[in-house]
């Protein structure tokens, strides 16, 4: 009896020790995360080149929070790229923010095909470049497609689609697919302000309750008369609501 006693004690222990951890790791993924929605995108690269611990924290509470969504957002960017291989043999992909591996590339790579994988510190995937994606070390109009899945969390995320301009080709395309929430009420002036940037609303997706997805090509024309370095930089964009998850 002392023996079963014992081991109903220890199973709690062990339950209770096991609960504990899990909600150490949700409180910490809630913290980095409102940071990085609240924060610059220099910021964020300090944060995590200081302890670059917590960029693992982080992306394991994002894993588990993508294992409750009915729609994961990369599957869209996926089937969108795939349909355009069809038709664009040669393409150079950039993508923006892809966590701990460079997925895209994992599951699209092929002859003719280059894909540059950014995020914010180096990972175990050496084919991730750690880097601030507001300044690329690429060249201007060397990149046919640029994605942004859920990689405009930062206060300065203007600056991102300014790069995107940047080093995408004539008619290059950029691929966008953020939480619902954040765009709400925003969502055609969000639009509006990135084609004053330098481009042209090619697909906007709302069918889905979660995510928006959205493409843009590149444009010769910007919805202003005249569109330079300057006034593009001087193009506000409508400030984004954080996406932050409650405590259950």
């Amino acid at each position: 009896m002392r023996h079963s006693n014992n081991a109903t004690r220890c199973q709690k222990k062990t339950r209770k020790g096991v609960a504990t951890r899990e909600d150490l790791a949700s409180s910490c993924f809630r913290w980095i995360n409102q940071r990085l929605y609240t924060s610059s995108s220099e910021q964020a690269q300090q944060l995590f080149q200081k302890d670059p611990l917590l960029f693992q924290v982080y992306h394991n509470g994002y894993q588990r929070q993508l294992e409750k969504w009915p729609q994961k957002p990369l599957e869209f960017c996926l089937d969108w790229l795939q349909q355009y291989f069809q038709e664009n043999k040669n393409c150079v992909v950039a993508d923006f923010g892809c966590g701990k591996s460079a997925q895209l590339e994992e599951q699209l790579n092929g002859p003719n095909r280059k894909f540059y994988s950014f995020d914010l510190v180096k990972t175990q995937d050496p084919r991730v470049i750690p880097c601030n994606v507001t300044h690329l070390p690429l060249r201007n109009k060397s990149v046919d497609v640029v994605v942004c899945c859920l990689s405009l969390m930062g206060t300065d995320y203007a600056k991102i689609i300014q790069e995107a301009h940047r080093i995408l080709k004539k008619s290059g395309v950029l691929i966008i697919a953020e939480v619902t929430s954040r765009l709400q009420g925003i969502l055609d002036i969000f639009c509006r302000r990135i084609a004053q940037i330098g481009f042209r609303e090619h697909l906007r997706n709302t069918s889905n309750s979660f995510f928006v997805f959205l493409v843009f090509q590149k444009s010769n024309e910007s919805g202003q008369p005249t569109t330079t370095n300057t006034t593009r930089k001087n193009i506000t964009l409508p400030q984004l609501k954080p996406c932050l998850y409650k405590k259950r």
